[in-house]
């Protein structure tokens, strides 16, 4: 996953390179305010509201495109990639977007290409990468006017996304230090997150795993269940591929949980099939089976949807 978009940073530069945006936001009936909290504590809450405000603001007015940023990072959370791709692609190919929901459109086109109608898998490559390319010059362009920690972050997570491990990992290392006694929860979930992804991609699981313990420090500082459910959920695949079974099971257990309270179905079901997965793989296969009897099979992403159906046949 890209662990964050860094909207925040987006929107505070917006507002900046924007100042006739006050305005609009002083006379709007939308309370901004209102949306950003509700979108950090349940993206699942937070997707019929944003539908709703949007059907009465103006379209394409800046607080409209507020409302869309928030929309598009909100389905990436959830991982509903197919809906997220719905509402880039029409947006892609136009330059007259405020500079933030572009980069937005950018990112989150690229990463749900997968349902686009390119099947050549050379193809789909180079064309993620196209737009991926599109997204990094935006914000260095951003970063060099204002600079910003959830910029480098974001540059760094763009990198990951088309391979460029090593050099991000770097900037993120770079980062932590330079921001070590920072009290910015949301900045040090978003930079361990990242920074746990990039260590296990470079084969260092255990460095890894420390990323994701201290970011779940900071995931519960942000008081976001949505996000918490997220860090133990790829804590948890990180002591899986170090074979910390037991620690694996308990944070299994504990991403069910928050994804529960925070409403995401999605995260829930990914949880489940990995404990009952992890419970096959040590012979324990009522356990497993109890598991897979709760789970909700259409909140699964195909790839998980198609192995599980093979699990099931091998019964």
């Amino acid at each position: 996953m890209t662990y964050r978009s860094s909207i925040a940073a987006l929107f505070i530069f917006y507002l900046l390179a924007y100042p006739a945006r006050c305005e609009a936001l002083a006379v709007s009936k939308v309370n901004m305010n209102e949306i950003h909290a509700l979108c950090k504590n349940s993206p699942a809450q937070c997707l019929p509201v944003l539908d709703e405000k949007l059907l009465n603001t103006p379209k394409q007015s800046r607080v409209w495109y507020d409302l869309m940023q928030y929309k598009i990072e909100s389905l990436f959370l959830l991982q509903n990639i197919k809906a997220l791709y719905e509402n880039t692609k029409p947006w892609i190919n136009k330059d007259d977007l405020p500079v933030p929901f572009k980069i937005s459109v950018y990112i989150y086109y690229a990463k749900s290409l997968k349902f686009s109608n390119i099947s050549d898998k050379a193809l789909l490559k180079t064309e993620k990468k196209k737009y991926i390319k599109k997204a990094e010059q935006q914000i260095a362009l951003m970063h060099d006017a204002y600079p910003d920690p959830m910029l480098v972050i974001q540059l760094a997570n763009i990198k990951m996304v088309v391979g460029e491990i090593q050099t991000a990992y770097q900037s993120l290392k770079d980062l932590e230090v330079k921001y070590k006694r920072h009290p910015n929860p949301e900045l040090k979930l978003d930079l361990y997150g990242n920074l746990a992804h990039l260590a296990g991609k470079l084969g260092d699981t255990e460095q890894a795993i420390s990323y994701w313990l201290e970011c779940l420090i900071w995931a519960k500082e942000f008081n976001n269940n949505q996000q918490i459910a997220t860090v133990y959920y790829n804590l948890a695949n990180s002591q899986t591929t170090n074979n910390q079974f037991i620690e694996a099971k308990q944070s299994y257990l504990s991403a069910i949980h928050y994804a529960t309270a925070a409403s995401d179905g999605a995260k829930r079901a990914q949880s489940q099939y990995s404990l009952a997965k992890l419970m096959l793989q040590q012979g324990l296969r009522l356990q497993a089976k109890e598991i897979l009897q709760t789970m909700d099979v259409s909140k699964l992403p195909v790839p998980m949807e198609k192995e599980l159906q093979l699990i099931r046949d091998s019964n």
